[in-house]
């Protein structure tokens, strides 16, 4: 009991001091508008889960922040699946609604926005429009916001800091199995998705924008207990 406490405790500490300093990079940056970082990575990577954690800790360094991700700025899913449930094409052309993301959060709280938000649009799990309020934000908040595919060209420009979160495709398929039973069903149907639809959208991704080379930091986030802090790259 006593080893295990210990390995435990040991497995806190990791993760807490790889969080404390992304926070502090992060608070480190001063624009005079929001701070928009951008949590990038593969399916089941544990991008959400880290810009969660993040939250408590940026807000305790004196930063207000405000918290979204894709899966509510998705498109329809008549839209999403135009090409199929498991086109990989499909996945990566016809799964972002960039002109609503652009027009509700991204710009407004970008250099020439009027702070004038909403960090919602749709659910993804209904798929019907969430009627999210307006929110003006602080000049010195920070945008926390998760998603796939965050380096493309329409999206790099928007971003103030980028963080990959990165993980194997075998990891990430392991993690479905058990994440993705309620939504994708049996064993075969998870790993025929991922194998058809997520991972060759993601693949093609990785070769052609390299983002774990581009990304201002990378997290090598394969075992969770140990996570990895890389910096790839200075912008």
């Amino acid at each position: 009991m006593a080893k295990e406490a210990e390995r435990q405790s040991s497995e806190i500490e990791t993760r807490n001091g790889l969080l404390v300093q992304i926070a502090d990079r992060i608070v480190a940056i001063q624009k005079p508008h929001p701070t928009r970082v951008g949590i990038d990575g593969s399916v089941n990577s544990g991008k959400t889960t880290l810009a969660d954690l993040l939250v408590p800790l940026i807000a305790g360094l004196g930063r207000p922040v405000i918290r979204a991700s894709i899966d509510y700025f998705n498109k329809p899913r008549t839209e999403k699946f135009s090409k199929g449930r498991e086109s990989s094409d499909g996945f990566y052309e016809d799964q972002i609604d960039f002109a609503i993301l652009y027009e509700k959060l991204l710009d407004p709280l970008g250099p020439n926005g009027n702070r004038r938000y909403r960090a919602a649009h749709r659910d993804w799990e209904t798929d019907s429009i969430i009627d999210a309020p307006e929110v003006i934000a602080p000049d010195d908040a920070v945008v926390l916001f998760d998603g796939v595919f965050l380096l493309r060209p329409e999206l790099r420009n928007r971003w103030d800091m980028l963080i990959y979160v990165n993980i194997d495709f075998d990891t990430a398929i392991q993690r479905a199995l058990t994440r993705d039973v309620s939504y994708l069903g049996a064993e075969e149907q998870i790993r025929n998705m991922y194998e058809a639809r997520y991972h060759p959208a993601l693949r093609w991704y990785r070769e052609t924008f390299q983002p774990l080379d581009h990304a201002d930091i990378v997290v090598d986030n394969n075992d969770y207990a140990h996570p990895k802090l890389i910096f790839p790259h200075k912008r």
